[in-house]
């Protein structure tokens, strides 16, 4: 059953991508929403009621979903998969806003690492370097290529940088009715990558007194590569942001 659900039909794909819209749009309220002063639980507030109003215009006749976390600050951003929780967020704070949108049952994932105000220098290379990690594992992905020779592309940068011991988790995993689905960008997964399958893409660094650093996207497999299904700011420059309420 796994098998037949990594591979997605024609019909599935236009589901795929317009879940992944509906993620990135709930990511782009979830910017719109950071100031200094309010709370993981307000962004993600603003974030879900944007994704619900523009699934309710578009697909009325559907069910719909709408979930995530964003952790703050250099404790609880080192920490990849904790819930949002009433901590206000300050100057200088690092976040890692996920959004994780259903539609029909099917899944799509929004991943993005952003700071309210100027992060510090090395912050700005820990960033660097989770962005080349994904880089390097977008890059390697095609039809043909085995699952764990893309977490080793990641990994392999994260580890040259010196970060190798912060890498805590699988590069990434395949979506689609399910969040979490085989096959899996793991270093003991060896399975082929064949068009039409989806995943996520999403290598993580976490360092205590530092802070979380982790961008994920939602792509489809092609013969001769990729297509992004989650086009969404990604650099830094893109992803710090004014610490008053901007417009």
């Amino acid at each position: 059953m796994i098998k037949m659900r990594a591979i997605k039909s024609v019909k599935e794909l236009e589901k795929m991508r317009q879940v992944c819209s509906l993620a990135v749009g709930s990511v782009q309220a979830a910017f719109r929403a950071l100031k200094v002063g309010i709370t993981e639980l307000e962004i993600e507030d603003a974030a879900a009621r944007a994704s619900y109003q523009k699934a309710s215009y578009l697909y009325p006749d559907s069910s719909f979903i709408s979930r995530g976390m964003s952790p703050s600050g250099i404790e609880r951003t080192i920490l990849p998969h904790v819930f949002s929780n009433l901590r206000k967020i300050e100057l200088g704070d690092g976040l890692i806003i996920t959004r994780i949108t259903s539609l029909d049952g099917y899944k799509g994932e929004c991943e993005r690492t952003c700071f309210v105000g100027e992060p510090n220098a090395k912050q700005r290379e820990l960033f660097e370097v989770m962005v080349n990690a994904q880089k390097a594992a977008l890059d390697t992905i095609k039809a043909g290529v085995k699952a764990n020779d893309v977490d080793v592309a990641a990994r392999s940068i994260i580890q040259e940088a010196g970060y190798g011991e912060n890498a805590v988790h699988r590069t990434g995993h395949s979506i689609g009715l399910a969040v979490h689905e085989a096959p899996f960008f793991r270093f003991d997964d060896n399975s082929i990558l064949k068009e039409g399958m989806t995943f996520t893409v999403e290598p993580g660094i976490y360092v205590p007194g530092l802070g979380g650093f982790r961008h994920s996207d939602t792509i489809l497999v092609t013969k001769n590569g990729y297509e992004m299904l989650t086009e969404c700011p990604r650099s830094i420059e893109e992803l710090v942001f004014n610490p008053i309420a901007h417009k």
